[in-house]
Parts: structure tokens; C-alpha cells; sequence
């Protein structure tokens, strides 16, 4: 064979083998299979990422690495049933995962228009929330609503936070 068509050959084979690896980069992709673990809130730019139920598993898959200083891994349930608008839910669940660094605080805003009607204790790493009542009743109905995590440094300081949205039930 020529050296011309040597060269052709081996310029098409370099070609053919990029354009497979690009598209099993995208089946990878399109799998769900993250390329990176995903951790929410970073502290340097202040701002985080929104769990909801699309990205929740995710999430949940990444917790269970150790998390740097100044970011946080959020472990709770994302939908709260209140038997009326006065008594604690049975079922919310929000919890520091041990593998977060900072104690933290959450507060819940509804959605439309960001009223707050909820602020939680501080809840220390590896600690849990449950059974807690909204410090504003609601009316029967559901809620679109968004609970802020506040991270907080050893000095009970704020250095940043990461929203997660919940949807609230108020049965009777």
C-alpha cells in the first residue's frame, strides 16, 4: 500500500474512534450515570443547587463521601404532610448527614410568595428533625414551598446557604 493511503486510513480510524468515545460520553450522560459526585452549596460564590425529585437520587448517591468545608449534603424527605395547619407532621424528616461539617438551621418559605413560616433550631452534624409544627398555620391545601439551609461557622455566623423545594400537605 502507498504511504498516502496508510495515512488516510489511520487519519480515519483516529476519527471513527473520537466519534465513539463521544457518543458513549453521551449514552453515559443520558443514563443518569453522574460523571461527578454532586454536592450542593458551595460557600465561595454563595449559591447552590435546588434539590427536587428529579435530581434527589443524585444527591442522595453523593452523600456518601465526605463533604469539604462550605458545601453541605442535604438528607430529608421532600414532601411534609401537617395534619392541620397547628400539629407536627408525622412524616418530615430533615437531617445534618455525618458527613457534612457545619451545624445548620433551615427555614421554610412558601413558594409564591416567599413568606416565612417556619424556622428551625440549630441542628448539629449527624443530628435529626422530625415531628415539628409550622410557626404559621396554613389552611387546608398543598404548598409549594422552599426550605433554606443555613450553614453556619463555629461562631453560630452564616456562611451560606442552599435551598431544596418541598411541597407541604395540610389535611384538615
Amino acid at each position: 500500500m502507498p504511504a498516502g493511503k496508510n495515512k488516510i486510513i489511520i487519519i480515519g480510524a483516529v476519527a471513527a474512534l473520537a466519534v465513539i468515545g463521544a457518543l458513549v460520553a453521551v449514552i453515559i450522560r443520558l443514563t443518569g450515570a453522574p460523571a461527578e459526585p454532586v454536592v450542593i452549596g458551595e460557600r465561595s460564590a454563595g449559591v447552590g443547587t435546588v434539590a427536587t425529585i428529579e435530581n434527589i437520587d443524585a444527591i442522595r448517591q453523593a452523600q456518601s463521601e465526605p463533604v469539604q468545608d462550605g458545601y453541605y449534603a442535604s438528607r430529608m424527605n421532600v414532601e411534609w404532610s401537617f395534619p392541620d395547619g397547628t400539629q407536627p407532621s408525622p412524616d418530615a424528616y430533615v437531617a445534618n448527614s455525618e458527613s457534612n461539617t457545619r451545624t445548620v438551621y433551615f427555614t421554610v418559605l412558601l413558594d409564591e410568595t416567599d413568606e416565612l413560616i417556619y424556622t428551625s433550631p440549630d441542628i448539629p452534624v449527624g443530628s435529626q428533625l422530625t415531628g415539628f409544627a409550622l410557626d404559621k398555620a396554613l389552611p387546608k391545601g398543598e404548598y409549594p414551598a422552599v426550605a433554606v439551609y443555613h450553614l453556619l461557622d463555629d461562631d453560630g455566623n452564616e456562611l451560606s446557604t442552599v435551598s431544596v423545594t418541598v411541597k407541604l400537605y395540610i389535611i384538615n
